[in-house]
């Protein structure tokens, strides 16, 4: 499978990238703001 999408909303891109963030867990503010994004 490819890594080379493109992506038809920036909201939807930046929601992707932070659901693949493993780096740490959320805090509830930034998940409510992507969230928020998507809405």
């Amino acid at each position: 499978m490819s890594d080379d999408f493109h992506f038809a909303d920036d909201g939807v891109r930046n929601a992707v990238y932070f659901v693949e963030d493993d780096s740490r867990p959320p805090t509830h503010h930034e998940t409510n703001e992507a969230l928020a994004l998507l809405g």
